[in-house]
């Protein structure tokens, strides 16, 4: 209940402070297809980092599938701080992306980037889960 608790807050949070912020053009330059990347990247990052993980001696012999009730922090499973930090990414690249369409302004990459790369992190720990489910505790 504790950890559940903790990640709604820290999430929320990354959704509300971008509400706050008065919708302005970042100073980095990009692209549609940077966001495209953001995605790839962190998909495929994802699974190179946990694919090395799994063969760590120092992981745990099993890993829980990722959830909002375990800590997200615990260094012998990977997943959970994957799965937390991709939700923490989507909460702020939404709110980013519904500023900018209540401020009438047309979203532009740099305010979708985070989006992009939360939704690979989710898919990426989704499909880790899947990849490497011999280390995955049996339901």
């Amino acid at each position: 209940m504790t950890w559940v608790f903790i990640r709604s807050v820290v999430t929320g949070l990354f959704f509300v402070i971008p509400l706050a912020q008065s919708p302005s053009k970042p100073t980095i330059n990009a692209d549609w297809y940077d966001v495209l990347l953001a995605f790839v990247a962190s998909f495929f990052g994802l699974i190179f980092v946990v694919g090395i993980q799994r063969m760590n001696s120092r992981s745990a012999s099993v890993w829980r599938y990722p959830a909002w009730s375990i800590n997200p922090f615990t260094v012998k499973e990977p997943l959970q701080l994957f799965h937390f930090v991709g939700y923490v990414l989507v909460a702020q690249g939404s709110a980013s992306t519904l500023r900018l369409v209540v401020a009438s302004v047309s979203p532009f990459p740099e305010a979708v980037l985070e989006l992009g790369m939360g939704i690979g992190l989710i898919a990426g720990v989704w499909f880790c889960t899947v990849l490497f489910r011999g280390k995955m505790e049996h339901k």
